[in-house]
This record gives structure tokens, C-alpha cells and sequence, in this order.
């Protein structure tokens, strides 16, 4: 029961710190961008950033599920083999066994599961952040967007664009033919529809 109080308790801390992390990730993607994307974000965006993160490719969440259990195995090896030499070097326990009470060797275990949380998932979101912008950087710089989509405007306008990101707000685009991403409000959009990629038709 304490362990699920406990738990409860960290929860909040923990979604805090992803968003904290979700918000560094969009960050430094648009960064690479040449767009400070807190301008363009509301509160909303800002608490389901790391939402956005996780689902954003089935790989990913897989890799942060696989992340979240990691840190957890770590604690269960270290309390079911802490008293072995391999283990403890391998997990930096400078204590021998001896030396440890048992309220120390649960203490060091949570450590190292907060450790491993905070630790992984930085690793996991700044990385995504980096490969992120630069590939979408790239892509720009030497014309090699997919532009799959039609965006159909309230002022009867419509254009082929490719779509670099959205939020609640805004779509942030390019248009065919352009380098410049352009910053379009939700609201002035009277359709977006899908289309096939007019390079893979040549």
C-alpha cells in the first residue's frame, strides 16, 4: 500500500518533468527551424507536449514504454542481487553489503529508479529533438519535402503544401516551390485534404 501511495504521490512530479522535457524538445526542433514555437503555443500544447512526443511515431512510444520498465528491472536486479560484486560495480554502489542497512538498500533502489527516469527519457527526448530538426532542416534546404497535402482557405484560396507541424493553433507549413515555412492560423483554414505525392507520379 505504501509503495502505490508513494506511487500516486510522484505521478504529478513525473508528468511535470515531461512536459518540462516535451517543451525542450519542440523547442529545440523549431529552434533548428528559425521559429520560437512557445510564441505560437497555448497551455494546452504545452501539458500534452509529451502526448504529442510518445504518439507521434509507433516506434517511439514503443522505445518509451521500453524505458519506463527499464529503471524498474535495474531496482528488482539490484534488491535480488545487491549483495553480488558484478551488480554493484555495474549499478555504482560504493557501499559493501556489510556496510548497507536494509532501509539504505531500498533507498539506493528508488534512487536508481529516479535516476533511470530522469536520465532515459532526457536522453530519449533530446534526441528526437536533434534528429528531428536537423532531418526536417535538411529536407528544406535541399528540396526533398513530400508535399502531400491541399490546404483549401476561408478566402477560396488553395495551395499544395507540405506540412511540417500543428499544434491547437497553428499549421506550420511550406509551400510548393518555396523554402519559407509559413505560419497559418487554424482558423483561416477551410480544409485540409490529403494527396498523393506529386514526385512519386512523375
Amino acid at each position: 500500500m505504501k509503495n502505490v501511495d508513494k506511487i500516486q504521490n510522484l505521478l504529478p512530479i513525473g508528468y511535470l518533468y515531461l512536459v518540462i522535457l516535451g517543451v525542450i524538445k519542440e523547442s529545440i526542433v523549431f529552434y533548428q527551424l528559425g521559429i520560437n514555437i512557445i510564441k505560437y503555443s497555448t497551455v494546452m500544447d504545452i501539458l500534452l507536449s509529451p502526448i504529442a512526443v510518445m504518439t507521434s511515431h509507433p516506434l517511439i512510444f514503443v522505445v518509451f514504454l521500453f524505458m519506463g520498465f527499464f529503471p524498474l528491472m535495474s531496482r528488482r536486479v539490484f534488491l535480488n542481487n545487491n549483495s553480488k560484486p558484478w551488480v554493484r560495480s555495474f549499478l555504482g554502489v560504493k557501499k559493501n553489503k556489510a556496510e548497507m542497512t536494509e532501509k539504505e538498500i531500498e533507498s539506493y533502489s528508488n534512487l536508481l529508479v529516479y535516476r533511470g527516469f530522469i536520465f532515459m527519457y532526457l536522453s530519449l527526448f533530446l534526441g528526437a529533438a536533434i534528429q528531428q530538426g536537423y532531418s526536417t532542416s535538411q529536407k528544406i534546404k535541399n528540396n526533398e519535402l513530400k508535399y502531400n497535402y491541399q490546404v483549401s482557405y476561408n478566402t477560396g484560396d488553395s495551395e499544395i503544401i507540405s506540412l511540417i507541424d500543428s499544434n491547437s493553433e497553428y499549421y506550420f507549413c511550406i509551400s510548393q516551390g518555396s523554402k519559407n515555412i509559413k505560419i497559418v492560423p487554424i482558423e483561416s483554414v477551410k480544409s485540409l485534404e490529403i494527396i498523393h505525392n506529386p514526385r512519386l507520379d512523375e
